[in-house]
């Protein structure tokens, strides 16, 4: 390997460092998971920019993969998970691109709307800007039911069938079985707070942003990918054939790649 990888433990909060054996740029990269993963889904995309000289971490959010449960899982919202976010920008003694996927897309949003700019900020198949439960009750009613009575969105990765019906396309690097034993429970609150009553998103940023759109995503649309791109002003990318969980696909190898030479392209050193 072209690497070493470590695994700590610091405040509650696991930690994965992928630390390449020849470092080639200075500013890390921090990867941000979205709704019920954790560091674990990012092993891939670590592995492949630590080979190419990046230096990068992934956490886990509390109640999250082995992080600690400070609280019920029901009452975490995007900012106790932007502030956890900000705790780990803030540990880095050079400030990192964040890359979000999913809901870890909602939190870098609100990460640059509530507290400041990053050297860049990369959005995959991410909560668009405004969200609702509508989405949620049409693709699986019976899960979002069960959710209601639960008060937390667990029942919507209830089976292996579910998660992968969700999240990936025959090929990808993970099963529908072996990515369902690792999913947590996860709050229902989110859809809630991105409404246009409540939250402003800042508008074209001096952040760089990309969007990284997944063709065959059941989740986001193809169309609210492109509005985020067009409400940060950033650029936008459609990694063709590809469901949700972007960075276990088949693909994983070319949309890593399109994303490190933008990097590069933006003058991140």
């Amino acid at each position: 390997m072209a690497f070493n990888i470590e695994h700590d433990f610091t405040d509650g909060i696991e930690r994965v460092t992928y630390i390449p054996h020849e470092q080639k740029f200075e500013t890390p990269i921090l990867f941000q998971h979205g709704a019920w993963h954790g560091a674990w889904c990012w092993k891939w995309w670590q592995e492949l920019f630590a080979e190419w000289g990046w230096l990068s971490h992934a956490h886990s959010l509390p109640c999250h993969g082995k992080s600690e449960h400070p609280r019920n899982i029901r009452l975490c919202h995007l900012g106790y998970y932007r502030d956890a976010l900000a705790k780990q920008v803030n540990r880095l003694e050079t400030k990192p691109v964040v890359i979000g996927h999913s809901m870890g897309g909602a939190i870098t949003q609100w990460y640059l709307t509530h507290i400041g700019d990053l050297p860049a900020a990369v959005l995959l198949a991410s909560m668009p800007r405004y969200d609702h439960y509508l989405r949620y009750i049409i693709a699986d009613p019976v899960g979002m039911m069960m959710a209601g009575v639960m008060l937390h969105s667990g029942a919507l990765v209830r089976s292996p069938e579910r998660a992968g019906k969700m999240f990936l396309s025959e090929g990808a690097l993970m099963t529908g079985e072996e990515l369902h034993a690792k999913l947590d429970a996860e709050s229902a609150l989110m859809p809630l707070q991105l409404n246009p009553l409540t939250w402003h998103p800042k508008k074209n940023p001096d952040t760089p942003v990309l969007v990284m759109a997944a063709e065959k995503d059941t989740i986001f649309t193809i169309k609210e990918q492109k509005i985020l791109a067009e409400q940060y002003g950033g650029d936008y990318y459609l990694i063709e054939n590809t469901a949700h969980n972007a960075m276990m696909e088949h693909s994983y190898k070319e949309s890593a790649q399109y994303l490190h030479e933008w990097l590069i392209e933006q003058g991140i050193q």
